[in-house]
């Protein structure tokens, strides 16, 4: 995840609201949570069909990029090259119907498994900045299209599992997401994606002792990880541990200059005094 979608998340925006409007799925065996039921299916959109995306002001030098970037388009022997540049530029200004545009182009004009699993990757940032449900499950099907090439390629690809497995929590079978999830971790209980993305549904199921054990955990393995120094301040916060959650939540905060994280991680801090 970008430092932009750490502010987008922390401000309430972005993937998090996804999460925490999805089914309360039962992410650990040993919980007695009963799963919630999940939303009636819908059919697999176009990938050019995804309306209302949040779209940041393109500045004169990202129009200046992705007009070079599109006349060198035009040549055959760039479309990869090309394709690959448009996706990024308009992911970072959370253009999604372009991000699916040009990576669709890219898995079109480059067959291989690398170039899939890196148009799968677009779909899933892409679906990380979904703010709505039914917009996730569209940029979700995509995932789970080319990111399922590339795991039927090579099934011990964890980083393709683990995305896949989270577009199915917003899909009307979240369990095989957890499940997924679960076999990541038995297979590598050291698995960064997993153990972060079993810490944040554990969160949206309101089980914050098992967030607490997944991100901790985390941390050891990645210690200047600044999402997880965030989620395990804000589930000690929800714990009514307030010493350890201020204390997550200022490390957080000192680890990453930027001051939209800064001014955001603030407002939860304030929460606590």
């Amino acid at each position: 995840m970008s430092k932009q979608q750490i502010v987008l998340t922390i401000l309430g925006v972005g993937l998090i609201i996804v999460l925490f409007s999805l089914p309360k799925v039962v992410v650990d065996n040993d919980s007695d949570m009963a799963e919630v039921p999940s939303a009636t299916q819908e059919e697999n959109a176009g990938a050019e069909e995804i309306p209302g995306a949040h779209e940041v002001e393109l500045s004169d030098s990202d129009q200046q990029k992705i007009q070079y970037f599109k006349e060198q388009l035009k040549n055959p022997n760039n479309s990869a090259i090309f394709a690959d540049s448009l996706a990024n530029t308009f992911l970072l200004v959370q253009q999604l119907d372009s991000v699916a545009k040009y990576a669709d182009l890219l898995a079109e004009v480059d067959p291989s498994i690398e170039a899939k699993e890196k148009a799968g990757n677009y779909y899933y940032e892409a679906f990380g900045f979904a703010a709505d449900d039914a917009r996730a499950k569209k940029l979700g099907s995509k995932v789970q299209e080319l990111l399922g090439e590339v795991l039927k390629a090579d099934p011990d690809n964890l980083s393709a599992k683990s995305k896949i497995a989270m577009t199915y929590i917003s899909s009307p079978n979240p369990m095989q997401g957890i499940l997924m999830l679960r076999e990541i971790l038995e297979k590598d209980p050291d698995n960064k994606e997993a153990l972060y993305n079993m810490g944040i549904l554990s969160m949206q199921s309101a089980q914050y002792d098992k967030a607490v054990e997944r991100l901790e955990k985390l941390l050891t393995i990645d210690p200047e990880n600044i999402q997880a120094m965030f989620y395990l301040g804000v589930s000690y916060k929800e714990l009514g541990d307030k010493q350890k959650a201020r204390a997550w939540l200022i490390k957080a905060k000192e680890t990453e200059n930027d001051p939209a994280v800064s001014a955001a991680v603030d407002s939860y801090l304030q929460e606590l005094n």
